[in-house]
């Protein structure tokens, strides 16, 4: 929420919350640094990190299925205007992995954006 206030102050913009777009529930991982989860079960990357989650974390795939089916239905909705997205990475890493078939490397505060070409989704920085 404070990433995308401080985007909207600075472009004259309002924020409006969505919430298909929350952070993965974690279950019983939930608030503890990931990275410090990662190391514990020797994760070393995105695909490390969905191995381990816990049973009671929601369903990998059903994050991707609920951001997409958010973020069509505004682009339905507003087909002419320019909507920026902002959520946590597990949210924009599973739609990745479901849009592009792989995770991509994002770094903290980057923004970027899904491009369709064709058939074919990538990832570009902006």
């Amino acid at each position: 929420m404070q990433t995308a206030e401080i985007i909207a102050n600075v472009a004259a913009r309002t924020v409006t919350i969505e919430r298909s777009l929350i952070e993965l529930n974690f279950g019983s991982f939930e608030g503890r640094p990931v990275r410090e989860l990662m190391m514990q079960h020797g994760a070393s990357n995105a695909q490390g990190l969905v191995d381990m989650l816990p049973a009671d974390s929601e369903p990998w795939a059903d994050v991707a299925s609920r951001a997409l089916r958010s973020i069509g239905q505004w682009l339905d909705r507003h087909p002419q205007d320019e909507i920026l997205f902002v959520c946590h990475d597990a949210v924009m890493q599973s739609m990745a992995q479901t849009l592009t078939g792989q995770f991509f490397k994002n770094g903290h505060g980057k923004p970027f954006r899904f491009v369709r070409t064709t058939d074919v989704w990538t990832v570009e920085a902006v």
